[in-house]
Parts: structure tokens; sequence; C-alpha cells
């Protein structure tokens, strides 16, 4: 099976997400026949052969809802890996937008993997029965005789300099969520008994430069220990755990925070680091070699006896078995690909409908699948859209392109209607008399007040769907709306 991942940019081939969670997955995955590629949606021709299943990874906005109903058309599999919540927080109306997207995507899937049962929960919230699978992140491990040394001299280095080197690294914020460094400042009085009881202890941070605004610094600076901060980076994130004695993990209990996966402990424990975790128990399952509390891991320590150590190295490679084993994960995803059959292959026509805003790179791409792309009244873009709507006070009025008026159903051509140019094409406009909306603004309803633009937003959508099918035929209409305000087609759970 040759399963194509389609990802947000080139760059994101270098995050977190894909390194760990595609890079470990990919040799593994091989081995049983099954072949992973990651490419870039800017560069993503569906109409092109070379996959037998997608899988939509990060991509929130339309350009993903038509390559998947592309790919469903061709009869592919269709799924989408989720391991970022932010669908299951309903009354966020900053949110709207990726409710209304996985709103939309989950019906043209055929699966869904998760990163965790958190995960796995939201899709069951959002499109119940759909198959889904949790795959862990598989973590790296050295050779049990190279982490039982290393285990050895960290400890034997903090007992006899008397100093902890403990270690955060991570992203230190999030555009909608209190998360990364405010979550360290919040929890870092957990990190007062190191002082007190003797020890000379140093933190070490490394996040993202965009997390370092003066609110951010502000809270490191307010932290109870001594701290350095650097710019992230692969190679320096090794070096960190390589030299630290521990990693300090705070997590709220907000829902994104709760959905995440163990990665970052995994990756501490792999590279020979104690685990301090605090807040929400989001380590539960390594909780055999996790400490909730600083004053439990100094009594370890003096009594050398640490959770995480060379005794105990064999079941710690158990529990890396069940949990992080790349082998385990790639097998468990090829045997679930493995059972699925596509959804039968489909040839509704295409509709695209822009809101407030929206993606040109979706527009071009539905007009090369020869689909429609339509502008709502709420629009701004200046596209070379097939269909334009243009709003009344008492209706609404469609105006069909002249390349595009051929696809209209026959007794909607014969009707008749008035030709205008908008933009150098030509245009017809398409009436009904008695087509009330319930909005009383003219025309340019991308400049009227946001109050109306997001009250009259839903309604007038819905109407929008049924005036296209009534003049086009039976068609897969989706939405392309990546405004941050709650412009909602009233779709569920949006």
């Amino acid at each position: 099976m040759k399963l194509k991942v389609l990802i947000p940019s080139e760059e994101y081939k270098s995050y977190a997400g894909a390194r760990i969670r595609y890079g470990r997955l990919t040799p593994e995955l091989q081995k049983l026949g099954a072949h992973l590629s990651l490419e870039d949606i800017a560069a993503f021709d569906p109409r092109k052969d070379g996959f037998d299943a997608l899988l939509i990874s990060k991509c929130h906005d339309a350009r993903s809802l038509v390559a998947a109903a592309a790919a469903r058309q061709q009869g592919r599999l269709v799924g989408v890996d989720l391991f970022d919540d932010y669908f299951s927080q309903t009354s966020d109306s900053r949110l709207t937008r990726f409710r209304t997207w996985l709103t939309q995507l989950l019906p043209l899937c055929d699966f869904a993997l998760c990163s965790t049962s958190s995960m796995a929960a939201v899709v069951e919230q959002y499109r119940a029965g759909l198959p889904v699978h949790v795959a862990n992140d598989p973590g790296i491990h050295a050779s049990t005789t190279q982490l039982a040394e290393l285990l050895r001299s960290k400890t034997r280095k903090a007992r006899d300099s008397q100093t902890l080197r403990l270690a955060w690294f991570g992203v230190g914020d999030n555009p909608y969520f209190r998360v990364g460094l405010s979550n360290l400042a919040a929890f870092s009085w957990m990190l007062r008994p190191i002082a007190a009881a003797g020890f000379e202890a140093r933190l070490s941070i490394l996040t993202n430069p965009r997390s370092l605004t003066a609110e951010g610094l502000a809270l490191l600076a307010a932290l109870p220990i001594a701290a350095d901060i650097e710019e992230w980076t692969e190679e320096r994130e090794q070096t960190l755990l390589a030299d630290s004695f521990g990693c300090f993990l705070p997590v709220n209990a907000q829902a994104f925070s709760a959905a995440k996966s163990l990665n970052r402990a995994v990756t501490a424990l792999s590279a020979g680091c104690q685990v301090i975790s605090a807040g929400y128990p989001l380590y539960d399952q390594l909780g055999a070699f996790v400490y909730r509390d600083t004053a439990t891991l100094l009594d370890d320590l003096a009594k050398n006896s640490l959770r995480h150590s060379a005794a105990r190295i064999e079941e710690y490679e158990q529990l890396m078995d069940q949990l992080a084993s790349p082998q385990r994960e790639a097998a468990g995803i090829a045997q679930f690909l493995g059972k699925l059959e596509p959804s039968p292959a489909t040839d509704l026509p295409l509709v695209l409908v822009h809101g407030q805003s929206t993606n040109g790179a979706a527009h071009k791409a539905v007009q090369a699948l020869k689909g429609l792309s339509v502008a709502s009244p709420f629009c701004p873009a200046p596209l070379g859209f097939d269909v334009l709507f243009r709003g009344h006070p008492d209706r609404l009025t469609m105006l069909v392109s002249d390349a595009a008026a051929s696809r209209l159903k026959r007794h909607v051509r014969e009707i008749g209607a008035t030709s205008m140019t908008i933009a150098d094409r030509k245009y017809w406009a398409l009436q009904e008399p008695n087509d009330s909306e319930g909005a009383s603004r003219p025309d340019a309803w991308h400049g009227a007040p946001l109050s109306f633009q997001i009250g009259a937003y839903g309604p007038v959508m819905a109407r929008m769907a049924e005036r296209l099918e009534q003049s086009f035929g039976p068609c897969r209409i989706l939405i392309s709306e990546s405004s941050q305000l709650p412009f909602s087609p009233n779709l569920g759970l949006a």
C-alpha cells in the first residue's frame, strides 16, 4: 500500500509531529510493504496516480477538503490523522473554523488515525462509527546496556556534585491556549524543594522564538531557580537531554493539553532523564517511571533508588515496547489499514463555496477538477468564480459565469436571464422573485457590520446550497472558511 500524507508545508517536515510520528514509522512500515510519503499540500495534485490511501495531517483549510473529495471520487482510501484538539471546545467561538473543517472532512473519510484515546473520542463525537486507530508516537531507544550506563553516570554525577541540571523543551506558546511557558511558570513552585535540600539547581529551556515575548520572558524571570533559554533545534534538544539529570514537564487540565501524547516524556526517559510531571496526569501510563513531586525524587536520589534506573531497565524496556515501539505501532497501522475498503467511487461534481475568508489555492484546485468555485455574498476575494451570489433586501441573486452556464439544468437555462460583465467576465443573473432571505443589506455583504454578517451567514449558506442543487443538480458542496471570527454554516457542531 502507498500511503500519501498531506502536510501543511515543506517546513513541517522538520517539526516534532512529522519527525516523531512519520519519520520513525516510515522505515518500519516499509518493512511491512506499506510505503509512507509526505507531500506538501501546495504541491499535491489529486489527479495524479501514485497512492492508494490519502492521510490528511494538520491541513486545516479547504485545500484538504477538495483533496479528500477528489481522492474519494477516485475510489481511494481517505483518512485524517488527529493529534491536536482544536475540536472539542464547542463553546469556544474562536475555534469555529476548525470545527467547521472537521465536520466537513470526516464524512469524506474512510478512517481516522489518532495519537491518543482522547482524540479518538473527538472523532466519535463528530462521526460515530468511523473506523479509528490509536497510534502512539514511537520513541527512539538506546540499547539497554547504553541506557543503563547513562543512568548510572547521571545519578553518580548528581550525587557527587550535589547539582541537578533540569530541562524543559517544547513549543512555548499557542495562539488559542495558555500552554508551554505558562504551564512551566504556573507549576514552578514544585522546584523550590530542590534548593532547600542543599542542591544547586539549574533549568535549561529550549523553545520557539515566537513564545519569547515580553510576557513569556516575564514568566521565566519569576522562576524560583536559575534558568537559561535557547532557541529549540533538534541538535540542541539531543545535547541538552544527554547532559540533564531530569526533565520538568507540567501539564494543565484543558482539553487541548489533556489530549497530548506521551512523546515528550518518552523522549526524556529514552535519554536517561528522570521525569517530573505536574498538574494533569498526562503521563499516568508511564507512572512507574514518572515523579509527581520533587520531594520523592530527592529522597530516592539520596537512597540511590531512582524510579528510572539501571536496576529497572528490563521493566522500562517492556513498557516502551507496549507504548512507544516503532515496530509495534507500524504493525498496528498496517494491520488496521489492510482491513479497510474504500468507499464506492462517486462522480458527484464538486462545488466549493467561499465564505468570509477563503483560500485561493482551494479555488484553483476545485476548478482544476472541473468543479465549481462559488462566491458567497460574504466573500471579498477577487477570484475568477464560476458562480457569484449577491444579496438584496428580499432575495439572493445567483450570477453564473458564461462558461458555467452550460452546466445548468435545462429548465433553468430556458428561464432566461440578464447578462452583465464583472471583472471582464460575463455572468448571467438568475433571480427568484420570492426568494426572501430575511436579510436587509444590499449586495456587498462582506462590507456590512460583522453582527449582520455573522447572523446571516448560516441561513444564507444553507439557502445557497439549495439554489446550487436546484440549478446544477446533485453535487458535493464544501465550504471554504478560514476566518478566525465565528462564521458558522450550521453544519452541526460548528
